[in-house]
């Protein structure tokens, strides 16, 4: 089994690279095949496949496919939503149109009851989403964890381990700028 890396130099919109076919992914602890301790952070998808993070990677392993290995210093930013609001309420919405017009035309009142159920079955199924932005990948990485709250907090330990927060000191000397003409 190959994983992929998402490649931050690549100047294409979805750029992908196959890791070394020697590298064992198979290994339950790390994609790196480390130790146990190497492993900050393990997470069943709820929608299946499972979510690591761990000594600088996060890895977002999909049922049936490669796993996805993402280098934190190349997320741009990772939000979560809860729940989509708009889509719980025009779904409720839809429901009871189609209830309060069940005295006028029956088949209508079901078709729209069926569909409001729709809609709130796919807003159920979407909830506590977390999206991982990566620079030089056109679409965000989405997953849908058992726990958001702990694997948002392991991924932001990741993403200040990869991102050194130092602040230059006065002390230091400005750096050297060159115009084009003196290249």
């Amino acid at each position: 089994m190959t994983g992929r890396d998402v490649d931050a130099n690549s100047s294409e919109g979805d750029s992908w690279e196959e890791d070394s076919p020697d590298e064992d992914l198979s290994d339950t602890d790390s994609p790196d095949a480390g130790s146990p301790d190497s492993v900050e952070h393990r997470d069943a998808g709820r929608l299946g496949g499972s979510l690591r993070v761990s000594d600088g990677r996060i890895v977002v392993d999909p049922a049936g496919t490669d796993p996805i290995l993402v280098d934190p210093s190349t997320v741009s930013e990772v939000t979560h939503r809860s729940i989509a609001w708009f889509q719980l309420v025009m779904g409720v919405g839809i429901v009871a149109f189609g209830l309060l017009s069940v005295s006028r035309h029956l088949l209508g009142a079901f078709a729209f009851v069926l569909a409001g159920a729709a809609v709130l079955l796919v807003t159920w199924r979407r909830r506590d989403r977390v999206r991982i932005h990566v620079h030089g990948r056109a679409k965000p990485l989405s997953v849908y964890p058992e726990e958001p709250e702990t694997f948002l907090s392991a991924v932001e330990e990741a993403l200040e381990e990869a991102s050194p927060t130092e602040e230059p000191s006065g002390d230091s000397p400005p750096a050297e700028t060159r115009s084009p003409e003196e290249l």
